[in-house]
């Protein structure tokens, strides 16, 4: 796979939430299969909680949500040691069928690209 010679940290350290969130998106938000669907969101943020985490055992969760007042949000989650980091939402003020199949073909590029970069990234960190 191509990204993984692009994903691949030279430099060893800690990984923090909002890291892999930046490092993830900056990815996901390119991919030539989304550009149709990534100029119809209303964010994509990082969490404001910027929590270190060591990645051997974390599995990325992204979930498609139904918003409270308007639209429809993914939430992204590392799970780890039976605690849970919020990571940082992504969100569209759409709320209709494609909406959620849209939003369900970026949780899907979130998960693979995540999931790829702390397995490459493992021994880094």
């Amino acid at each position: 796979m191509v990204f993984v010679r692009e994903m691949k940290e030279e430099k060893e350290g800690i990984l923090t939430t909002k890291d892999l969130f930046e490092k993830v998106w900056m990815y996901v938000s390119n991919l030539e299969q989304l550009k149709t669907v990534i100029p119809k969101l209303d964010y994509a943020i990082h969490s404001s909680y910027n929590i270190s985490i060591i990645p051997p055992d974390a599995i990325f969760k992204a979930v498609v949500n139904t918003g409270g007042s308007e639209g429809t949000y993914i939430d992204l989650k590392l799970l780890s040691n039976g605690n849970s980091y919020y990571c940082g939402t992504i969100k569209t003020l759409e709320d209709d069928m494609d909406a959620y199949i849209y939003m369900g073909m970026i949780v899907g590029a979130l998960t693979l690209t995540a999931d790829s970069y702390l397995c490459i990234n493992n021994e880094r960190f």
